[in-house]
C-alpha cells in the first residue's frame, strides 16, 4: 500500500497522490512510521496502590515532570476494594521508555516527604 512520504498516510492501493499535502504517494516510508512505532510502545508498572488518592499524586508528579503515565485497575479497586488484592492492586505504568526518570522521580519525591515529617 502506497503512503503520503510528508504526512505519513497509508492510503489504498490505487491512489498516486496524497489529497492533503498534494504530493506523489511512494511504496514505503524511511523508518518506521509513527503508528508502528505506536504499536511497539511497551508499558511497566513501575508502582501498586491500593487507594487511588495515592496513585493520582504520585501519577500527577510524573506528569509535571513530563512523563506519560497510566493507572489500570483503578476503577475496579475504586468500585469494588476487595477485589483489590485479586486485581494486583491499582497499577501505575508508564512507557519502557521512562521507567528509570519515573523511579528517580518517585525515589526523590519520598525522599522530599520524609524530610517534611
Amino acid at each position: 500500500m502506497p503512503f503520503c512520504p510528508k504526512c505519513s498516510v497509508e492510503y489504498l492501493a490505487g491512489f498516486q497522490t496524497c489529497n492533503d499535502c498534494n504530493v506523489e504517494l511512494v511504496e514505503t516510508l524511511e523508518g518506521i512510521t509513527k503508528k508502528e512505532e505506536e504499536k511497539n510502545i511497551k508499558l511497566v508498572t513501575i508502582q501498586t496502590f491500593d487507594k487511588s488518592v495515592y496513585a493520582h499524586i504520585i501519577k500527577a508528579k510524573l506528569e509535571s515532570e513530563g512523563i506519560e503515565c497510566f493507572l489500570i485497575d483503578e476503577n475496579i479497586v475504586t468500585m469494588n476494594w476487595f477485589l483489590s488484592n485479586a486485581v494486583g492492586g491499582i497499577k501505575l505504568q508508564v512507557k519502557n521508555s521512562d521507567v528509570e526518570k519515573a523511579l528517580e522521580i518517585i525515589k526523590n519525591n519520598q525522599e522530599d516527604n520524609v524530610e517534611d515529617c
